[in-house]
């Protein structure tokens, strides 16, 4: 009991920490320190730990198969471990989704609903509430502040748009703070862009690394015309392709994973 009063308490002082630090980004790079290590891994078991707590007690799948895995209550967050992990056979594919939702439902407003790429079969919907989408929108505009120093930039957003959740949360994250539009995994569309706005603004591409390849190698454009910078993700890439990407990009950056949460 007394671990979850001081997780309450210390988990309202973050909340401070953080808007302090999407206020002032240059800031999070004091959590590099070696020193606050420590401090972090204490802090991400903590969260994690609140996450349990507050799934164990809302979500009825999260509920149920706690109660079919014959799992312990987990009275201290260092005891997480001996949780039974969740996969999609055991987990996802066997509840509903209303069911591994907070209240046994979707909510009725603030929810966008994304769909997995259904590599491994039939995709999935996840539905992402209010505050997992403000927590993506803050991650993605402080990353964009540590790698661009408030440079404006006019983003070309050549993700998948529609279900799948990068493309979306790239235009909804980053619009407040630069130009965006979002085109998709176009080349045409791409090359339209770039002739219309022309060679006049400092651009930010952002895609998938193939879709990136395909393009400076096909385009008709000169791309030595204008200043072009790149963010490439949704699957890794070589350091040989960054390099081969710096023939016509200025800066070149592997976000490697999606935007969505634990991406």
């Amino acid at each position: 009991m007394l671990e979850r009063i001081m997780l309450a308490f210390v988990l309202r002082i973050l909340r401070v920490v953080r808007w302090s630090l999407q206020t002032e980004p240059r800031l999070f790079r004091l959590l590099g320190a070696q020193f606050l290590q420590p401090l972090l891994e204490w802090i991400g078991r903590a969260k994690a730990y609140e996450v349990y707590l507050a799934a164990r007690k809302k979500c009825p799948a999260y509920h149920q198969f706690l109660h079919d895995q014959h799992a312990q209550e987990i009275l201290r967050s260092r005891d997480l471990p001996m949780l039974p992990a969740t996969t999609k056979e055991n987990y996802v594919k066997r509840f509903s989704i209303e069911d591994r939702c907070f209240g046994g439902k979707i909510p009725s407003k603030g929810v966008v609903i994304d769909e997995s790429s259904g590599s491994s079969g039939t995709p999935n919907s996840w539905v992402r509430g209010s505050a997992e989408r403000a927590s993506v929108k803050a991650i993605m505009q402080i990353s964009y502040a540590l790698m661009f120093d408030k440079q404006d930039f006019f983003i070309l957003n050549c993700f998948a748009l529609g279900p799948w959740a990068t493309g979306m949360n790239v235009s909804m994250s980053l619009v407040d703070i630069a130009i965006v539009k979002s085109i998709g995994p176009d080349k045409a569309k791409l090359e339209n862009a770039l002739k219309q706005f022309g060679p006049r603004y400092r651009y930010l591409i952002a895609g998938y690394p193939p879709f990136i390849k395909n393009f400076v190698d096909t385009t008709t454009l000169n791309l030595a015309e204008y200043e072009l910078h790149l963010v490439v993700g949704g699957e890794g890439m070589s350091e040989g392709l960054r390099e081969y990407f710096s023939k016509w990009f200025k800066s070149v950056f592997s976000s490697y994973g999606a935007s969505d949460p634990g991406g």
